[in-house]
């Protein structure tokens, strides 16, 4: 069963938060990256096994989106350095997805490049 998000408490904002310390915007967001691991290779990696595939440079259409777009069609999505937005919401990335989103780009992973094999 899927997790769902659950409000304990409210942050400074005011926003609702889960026991994680989560917004209901972020736990979407994290909840289908967190399957594909802690670091860039990890992530690479399960990428590659699940057959993600991305565009180099693209906001809208790199392997980070892509899987929160195929978890919930029809999100609109954007990845950019460090961030992320989510149906007009923005959500700072954890650092090693930055990282890996920096490597895609960069072409360190051809495999995960649409159109490459």
């Amino acid at each position: 069963m899927a997790k769902r998000f659950v409000q304990t408490d409210v942050d400074i904002n005011g926003n609702a938060v889960n026991e994680d310390g989560y917004t209901a915007i972020e736990f979407r967001v994290f909840a289908p990256l967190a399957v594909l691991g802690r670091t860039q290779q990890a992530i690479a990696r399960k990428l590659r096994i699940m057959g993600v595939t991305g565009n180099k440079g693209s906001e809208t259409s790199c392997p980070l989106a892509n899987v929160l777009k195929s978890a919930y069609p029809g999100l609109k999505c954007k990845v950019s350095g460090d961030t992320m937005e989510v149906d007009g919401a923005e959500v700072a990335l954890p650092e090693e997805f930055t990282n890996f989103v920096h490597a895609f780009d960069q072409g360190d992973y051809p495999a995960l490049i649409r159109g490459k094999k």
